[in-house]
């Protein structure tokens, strides 16, 4: 058997404050957003229970990327149970991002991440 194991972005939103009350909405202001960025990936662990259960399909985490870099995790949107959800806990709160920006200054972002575990 072969472990395959796929991350991927499913969407982004940011989460710092929005513009300041005192500001007209129809004021022309540039607001650029860039999303965050994997820098380093640890791939999580498929465990025994699943393996030998034949368990497979997509755990959906919803996580917070900090100004530095670092993961919050903040729910778990679709778990596959059999330790699945908890190996892709464990190894996404390992990965490091660059940060989303907004106008170049670093922002929290809420992402949400498919952690894919395939057998083959």
């Amino acid at each position: 058997m072969t472990l395959w194991i796929v991350a991927a972005f499913l969407g982004f939103q940011f989460t710092s404050p929005g513009l300041s009350p005192t500001v007209p909405p129809s004021a022309s202001i540039s607001r650029q957003h860039t999303p965050p960025v994997v820098l380093y990936r640890t791939e999580p662990q498929y465990p025994a229970e699943a393996r030998k259960s034949h368990i497979s399909g997509v755990v959906r985490l919803q996580a917070v990327i900090r100004k530095d870099g670092s993961v919050s995790i903040t729910k778990v949107v679709q778990g596959l149970g059999h330790g699945l959800d908890e190996s892709a806990m464990k190894a996404l709160l390992l990965w490091k991002f660059k940060p989303g920006t907004r106008d170049g200054e670093p922002v929290d972002v809420t992402i949400n991440v498919g952690i894919a575990f395939r057998l083959k």
